[in-house]
């Protein structure tokens, strides 16, 4: 067997051994376009647990992300317009899911003027059903059905639309 062979076998072992690893520790996006969301805990700034179930009954963005990622950074100003637009019908929820401490998290809404609440991903069950990936964003409507998610920075247009299919229009 040539070197190139041993090498391009040993990725694909290599690239197998990680699918299998995410599947069985779940951090490959469960929920995705037309699902409901599934119920997982949050912890605010204020220490306080916060529940998907409470959130049901208006549409929500829910941004998975980080405070050093630099799309996550452009998409949360974005959604600070969004939400001061909107703040009595639409709940935005930014979560950060790489364990940073609280005065980080609370640096990071304080650099962009955030006024919707930012949690952490205390117990590992919002990264565990949505995924590991930064930015990660579900537009989900009042019943709690995900209507359109994006596992990168938004695209031109990709906003308005996502908004729209939660009943959020300008």
């Amino acid at each position: 067997m040539s070197k190139i062979a041993k090498w391009g076998v040993g990725i694909v072992a290599l690239l197998v051994v990680i699918i299998v690893a995410l599947i069985k520790t779940r951090t490959i996006p469960i929920v995705l376009s037309g699902a409901s969301i599934p119920d997982f805990e949050v912890m605010s700034l204020e220490g306080d647990i916060v529940r998907s179930s409470d959130l049901r009954g208006q549409p929500m963005v829910l941004i998975l992300g980080a405070t050093w990622c630099p799309h996550c950074r452009k998409e949360v100003v974005e959604f600070q317009k969004v939400y001061a637009a909107h703040a009595d019908e639409l709940t935005v929820l930014f979560v950060g899911i790489d364990k940073e401490d609280n005065d980080k998290l609370t640096e990071f809404g304080a650099e962009f003027g955030l006024t919707f609440p930012i949690t952490s991903d205390e117990f590992g069950t919002a990264s565990r059903y949505f995924g590991p990936f930064i930015p990660n964003i579900y537009f989900i409507d009042a019943a709690g059905v995900v209507r359109s998610h994006s596992f990168s920075e938004l695209k031109e247009g990709q906003l308005e639309n996502s908004l729209a299919s939660i009943g959020i229009t300008n």
